[in-house]
């Protein structure tokens, strides 16, 4: 029986900063292969190359996350931790050389490398956290692993562009910090304690796709549970969609370069952290689903209105709400998953959980491809469709579980009430 331990435990500290330090390095590094690519094939090139850099980056967790889910089952989870992040210490070191060589095709076998390791890493990180927090923080926990993650990614949407700028356009020396951030997290892995497998006998392959889904069919009477699986799923459509059409956004709207471009995602990963810290005291010992419906009318409206925005100041307030109506969004719904996943069965749930995820970010890849390579949409454009459909979802999700709404009323009235 795995042993219960606080939040506060070094123990969790270690896990958030290899998740930390492994979403830092993720997000410098695509962002130095979009930046060296662009600079390669030209401007005219950036919307397409950021729907290509998007559809390989997330090909491994399709391909690979099955697997990862019947590993986390079979051995620890802190094993599976610590082999990653050496694996992506090897890696980062091959990216040297792709970017020395500036060689298009190594980059990109690079960054399917890269992420083939995440989708390991996936499973092994969310499967770990029940069992080294106790039912009653996992709200808190929860909000600790995306705020922290969101600061990663604050970071890497910083040191990108300003690592490229420091160094004169030398991406094989920037990404010699990648290198050092991949051994520092692998110091951390090696911190977290040690926890049992928890399911090594009679564990079911989960390396075929019809068998992530007869797994959800078979948990399709749990309403919640399945609504919280396709709504992560959305976030992660919704963010892929984002971050991948914000530099072209910046370089035709505002007339940045594709460095400074990359700035702009800055404010909406700075919206999140701050959303998901407000879920997280808002939730305190439960689950606060009244959040979802909140953070669901917030990110409909942002995106609406970054279609018709053209004021520097109006964009950077709207990607603001974007991002905290996120992290209100995604905390619950997270949490819920992992609370509600049989002990059993969790390393495969969250596996198949993830690998919905990344279905989603596939399609926010391909429709941005369809939109600015096959329609010729703007980037500004582009956002219109994403606004409204996030509307039309948030609807029928009001008809389908209107508890949801009486939570958000409920939730309302507790805070006015706290406030006066």
């Amino acid at each position: 029986m795995s042993e219960k331990i606080s939040r506060n435990d070094r123990s969790f500290i270690h896990l958030n900063a290899v998740q930390f330090l492994g979403a830092l390095n993720d997000n410098i590094f695509k962002l130095l292969i979009i930046f060296s690519l662009i600079a390669l094939y030209g401007n005219e090139s950036a919307g397409k190359v950021t729907a290509v850099v998007g559809i390989i980056f997330v090909l491994p967790f399709l391909m690979f996350t099955p697997i990862a889910g019947v590993i986390c089952d079979r051995l620890s989870k802190r094993t599976v931790i610590i082999w990653v992040k050496l694996w992506e210490c090897l890696i980062m070191l091959t990216g040297v050389i792709g970017f020395y060589l500036k060689i298009p095709l190594l980059q990109y076998t690079v960054l399917f490398m890269m992420s083939m390791q995440s989708a390991f890493f996936g499973p092994a990180k969310f499967g770990i956290i029940p069992e080294l927090v106790d039912d009653n923080k996992l709200s808190k926990a929860n909000s600790y692993v995306v705020s922290f993650t969101m600061l990663a990614i604050i970071l890497g949407s910083f040191f990108g562009p300003f690592l490229t700028h420091t160094l004169g356009g030398s991406y094989s020396l920037a990404a010699m910090f990648c290198v050092i951030i991949a051994i520092a997290g692998s110091i951390s892995a090696f911190m977290i304690h040690n926890v049992p497998a928890a399911h090594t006998e009679s564990v079911t392959p989960l390396h075929r796709f019809d068998t992530i889904f007869r797994l959800l069919y078979a948990y399709s009477h749990h309403r919640k549970l399945m609504f919280s699986i396709i709504a992560s799923m959305y976030f992660y459509f919704t963010g892929a969609f984002m971050q991948l059409n914000i530099i072209p956004y910046g370089m035709e709207i505002l007339g940045w370069t594709q460095e400074m471009s990359g700035y702009l995602f800055l404010v909406a990963a700075i919206g999140i952290a701050m959303g998901a810290t407000i879920a997280g005291k808002c939730s305190k010992d439960h689950i606060e689903f009244g959040l979802v419906p909140l953070g669901a009318i917030g990110l409909a409206g942002s995106i609406t209105v970054l279609s018709f925005t053209h004021c520097v100041w109006g964009i950077v307030v709207m990607l603001f709400v974007t991002g905290v109506s996120s992290g209100l969004f995604l905390v619950p719904i997270q949490t819920y998953i992992q609370h509600k996943s049989p002990q059993e069965h969790r390393g495969k749930l969250i596996a198949a959980s993830g690998f919905i995820g990344w279905v989603g970010i596939l399609f926010a890849s391909l429709l941005l491809y369809v939109l600015r390579g096959t329609l010729n949409l703007s980037a500004a454009g582009a956002f219109l469709p994403l606004g409204l459909l996030t509307c039309l979802l948030g609807i029928v999700t009001a008809m389908l579980l209107p508890q949801f709404l009486t939570d958000t009323k409920e939730l309302i009235i507790r805070t006015c009430g706290r406030s006066t």
